[in-house]
């Protein structure tokens, strides 16, 4: 009896006593001719705060979903370490398309946002948008390409923007048009949103 307890004790440790670390590549946004340095981010909240971008009185986040997990380094029951190499395969993304997510808060009134008018160029060619798709959550619902005022100030908006595009790899040439997408009659032209290839890595539990 003492025998089948103990064998289940340690069944149900490799079952729930499992640790890691993994990292991989990713694409992180910058305004400017001049890529800055890259930041490389240790945990799941740093990763997804490299898609901030400060603009005169807007806040957004723009990111790919092109995250790619290179490795991983498990640990079973804090006794077992399995490496295990994920070959560049593992999209966080899940269809074969570019999907760009972007959330706007507005600081000011007066900014609006036409997702029809959103061009993507991956390697030298351009893209327009190939759905019309809400991002889910409690942010703005916006299931049309009608202008949308982002008011009032303060409120989150969220678009997913679909293109007609393979996902691309952190490598590729890409930036993000928003030129005439995103206007605001007082404030200057949002200049181009360029991509660079960063690393991340997180533990988990």
């Amino acid at each position: 009896m003492k025998i089948v307890v103990l064998l289940s004790a340690v069944a149900l440790l490799f079952l729930t006593g499992c640790a890691g670390f993994r990292g991989g590549i990713a694409s992180a946004p910058y305004l400017g001719e001049t890529v800055p340095r890259a930041p490389c981010p240790s945990t799941s909240y740093e990763r997804m705060q490299t898609g901030n971008i400060a603009f005169p009185g807007l806040d957004m986040l723009v990111s790919l979903n092109n995250t790619i997990r290179t490795y991983e380094f498990s640990v079973v029951a804090c006794l077992f370490p399995v490496h295990l190499d994920m070959k560049d395969t593992a999209y966080d993304g899940t269809g074969s398309k570019l999907e760009v997510l972007l959330r706007f808060r507005s600081l000011e009134p007066g900014y609006s946002f036409r997702r029809d008018l959103a061009v993507v160029n991956v390697d030298g060619h351009e893209f327009c948008q190939s759905a019309v798709e809400s991002a889910p959550g409690k942010a703005g619902s916006v299931v049309s390409n009608a202008e949308t005022v982002l008011t009032p100030v303060g409120k989150f908006y969220s678009f997913r923007l679909v293109f007609e595009v393979p996902v691309p790899h952190p490598d590729s040439d890409v930036s993000l048009d928003l030129s005439k997408a995103l206007r605001h009659k007082d404030c200057p032209v949002i200049p181009l949103i360029r991509f660079q290839r960063i690393r991340w890595s997180e533990g988990y539990n």
